[in-house]
């Protein structure tokens, strides 16, 4: 009889470029033809009002959508098109939050007045505001990109101006807030609305070139307002880092390196709407407060993955304490150890602190502020683990930075390292790597954003309207308005055993294409 072995091209593809790190422009996927979405909240449409675009919310009531001429779309509610937006939209949050931020806290609260701004991302710590005039110059690039980001709500005046100019695009303009987005009568916008927590709102007779997006929050626009997409796609790069592989020396996890939160004994809690990318789980306890939240990946509790994940963490612990330390303490040490680092990490100066690959041990508490900038100096192998033998903390707001080929799959924080201690990450902080308490808890702060995990050997892990991932894929999905490609034909071809037991195919096929190989009896 003939055996056959179907398989596809595509696949074939995955299978060889999983581990791979490329980059692409920012793709909104199914998101592309939507004007106005919304991952929980009402999306509600003026009186008179003109929409272009589809609307949509994945828990809510969508109302004021008549037909043309004042609407031009679809609605969605509650259905498989509204889930994958979900995702879409907490992926697309992921990917414009981890651009390099080329002004931190150095521009005013209050954006417009007549300036002019060059392209880049710009980062306010706090709420912000927009009002009367504000100048996006490309200057002739057709690429440049501006991404304002607020720490909190975002309010535009009544009449606010955006005009771009020299080749900007409002397709790669964003203003992305951490709360809500009101905007006053008559301003003429250009660019998306992307409140991460919060209501999009726009006063009467506002005309917006651009989109309004929350994960959590109702959309509403006022009387005889005017919203529309952007008319070209987004063309800002951004690098998708799947699956990414740890250096051999702390390629340690196990299972583990496939979830985001987890505790060997513990509850693993949250509070607000959060968005998690990775599994969730605890081998004693409970897990709790993540109903609103967005969740890509699975949710364990004391079954055979939380089995394993409670040997992977003890060992992964072990292991990374094996390491001989690079860069010892000069707490409670005398004298002083020649090249020792203090307790604490990172600068408030300009810049913040940068320190090189290596083994860092304090014998004691420690703490990460401000900035602090890990270099790989070219080595995508380069391991930076810190071990804590006692508490450690991170301040609101701190930073990490990685730099000439440093990874997060390479970063480890250990709180307890040779002792017991818990880990608490304050407020807004923005981090890379694997954080791990040794017999106590592990906390994040409201809207910590977090490219890591959160482990306990033995405490409880607790997250606060974050966001934390450890594999940030790209969006795949595709636009609905996007054209149906025709099915790829499929193709049988031969088999040949060769004198030397080797086997051949012959023929050709173009990639999608199915191929059925057949054997020879």
């Amino acid at each position: 009889m003939k055996k056959k072995l179907l398989f596809s091209i595509v696949t074939i593809a995955l299978l060889l470029f999983s581990n791979t790190s490329f980059s692409q422009t920012v793709n909104l996927g199914i998101l592309e033809s939507f004007e106005g979405y919304t991952g929980a909240g009402g999306v509600t449409n003026g009186a008179g009002a003109t929409w272009t675009g589809d609307a949509g919310t994945n828990i809510g009531v969508i109302s004021g959508f008549g037909a043309p001429p004042f609407f031009n779309g679809n609605t969605y509610n509650a259905n498989a098109v509204t889930a994958q937006c979900r995702f879409d939209l907490f992926r697309l949050y992921i990917h414009l939050n981890d651009l390099f931020v080329d002004y931190p806290a150095t521009h005013a609260a209050a954006f417009g007045g007549g300036e002019t701004l060059t392209p880049g991302v710009y980062s306010i710590p706090a709420a912000g505001s927009l009002g009367t005039v504000l100048n996006l110059d490309g200057g002739g690039n057709p690429n440049a990109f501006f991404v304002i980001k607020f720490g909190g709500a975002m309010t535009v005046g009544a009449g606010a101006t955006i005009n771009l100019i020299n080749g900007t695009k409002s397709s790669n303009v964003f203003f992305i807030a951490d709360g809500a987005i009101s905007v006053a009568a008559n301003a003429n916008l250009k660019g998306t609305l992307f409140s991460k927590l919060g209501a999009v709102g726009l006063g009467a007779g506002t005309v917006l070139e651009g989109r309004m997006l929350t994960m959590d929050g109702a959309i509403v626009t006022g009387v005889g307002t005017t919203v529309s997409p952007p008319p070209d796609a987004c063309t800002i790069l951004i690098s998708c880092e799947n699956n990414c592989s740890p250096a051999p020396a702390v390629d340690v996890l196990g299972v583990l390196s496939n979830y985001a939160l987890y505790t060997n004994l513990g509850a693993v809690a949250n509070t607000g709407t959060s968005g998690i990318d990775g599994n969730i789980g605890t081998n004693s306890g409970g897990v709790s407060g993540f109903e609103s939240s967005i969740v890509i990946g699975d949710i364990h509790t004391a079954d055979a993955s939380t089995v394993q994940a409670n040997i992977d963490l003890d060992n992964a612990y072990n292991s990374l304490m094996a390491l001989p330390n690079t860069v010892p303490s000069d707490v409670g040490v005398f004298p002083v150890v020649l090249l020792a680092h203090p307790a604490a990490f990172g600068s408030v100066a300009p810049g913040g602190e940068t320190i090189n690959a290596g083994v860092y041990f304090i014998n004691g508490a420690g703490s990460l502020g401000g900035t602090l900038v890990l270099d790989g100096q070219g080595d995508s192998n380069a391991i930076f683990v810190f071990k804590f033998a006692g508490a450690f903390s991170v301040a609101a707001n701190a930073k990490m930075i990685l730099i000439n080929g440093a990874r997060r799959c390479n970063v480890f924080w250990i709180g307890g390292a040779g002792a017991i201690g818990a880990i608490s990450i304050g407020a807004g902080a923005v981090l890379k790597g694997t954080f791990l308490a040794h017999g106590g808890a592990c906390g994040s702060g409201a809207s910590t954003f977090l490219a890591g995990r959160q482990l306990s050997t033995g405490g409880a892990v607790n997250t606060y309207s974050g966001i934390v991932y450890n594999n940030p894929v790209c969006v795949t999905s595709k636009s609905l308005n996007a054209p149906t490609a025709p099915l790829a034909p499929t193709i049988t071809t031969p088999v040949t055993v060769n004198p030397n037991g080797t086997l051949s195919v012959s023929g050709t096929a173009e990639a999608g294409s199915t191929v059925t190989v057949t054997f020879p009896d």
